[in-house]
């Protein structure tokens, strides 16, 4: 999941509650997850791809960051990415 993004240029709201946040994909396991993302973090974008089997949309994420006007936003979306569970008890914060 990543953030939504702030009004202040080049950010996100990382503090923004789970709910108002955006699900990039979903993975098999909270494992692959982890994968994925740290690979992002890292900016290894080949080994993230690789690691699961919803390439497509992981592909797609990585399409939409690379053509964002900002890249320092786009940056510190990936920066803020997290995995979380879907039964998370924040997902039910108003």
């Amino acid at each position: 999941m990543v953030p939504p993004d702030s009004k202040v240029p080049h950010s996100v709201e990382s503090s923004a509650p789970v709910v108002r946040w955006s699900i990039v994909t979903r993975f098999d396991s909270a494992d692959s997850c982890k994968q994925a993302v740290t690979a992002l973090k890292n900016g290894d974008k080949l080994a993230a791809v690789r690691l699961d089997r919803l390439q497509f949309f992981i592909r797609r994420f990585l399409r939409n960051q690379s053509s964002d006007p900002d890249p320092e936003r786009a940056r510190a979306r990936v920066d803020a990415a997290i995995c979380i569970a879907t039964d998370d008890p924040r997902f039910k914060e108003k």
